[in-house]
């Protein structure tokens, strides 16, 4: 697998594979039957090129035998800090 540049969402996508060794590293299509998540979608949550629905996650999860509702706040963590706050522009007084 090659690198992860550095960012939530790369950090995000390390911890998910990170549990997937943990627990053994199984193969996509095991998790996908297991869960009902696409081969494709569990694959790209550990690629770390942005960060995948919560569903995704939820089942990637659930398909590595940990509790979603234990990774809810990393994940929540990981949206919101994509989360760009623009300025109103203020008005001359």
């Amino acid at each position: 697998m090659r690198p992860v540049k550095a960012g939530p969402v790369q950090a995000f996508a390390a911890e998910l594979r990170a549990l997937r060794r943990r627990c053994g590293t199984p193969d996509f299509p095991s998790i996908s039957r297991r869960t009902g998540a696409s081969v494709d979608a569990l694959a790209e949550a550990v690629a770390g090129e942005h960060l995948p629905a919560w569903a995704t996650v939820a089942a990637f999860v659930r398909g590595c035998g940990a509790q979603a509702a234990d990774w809810r706040g990393r994940w929540e963590q990981a949206r919101d800090s994509l989360l760009v706050h623009i300025p109103t522009p203020r008005r001359p007084v």
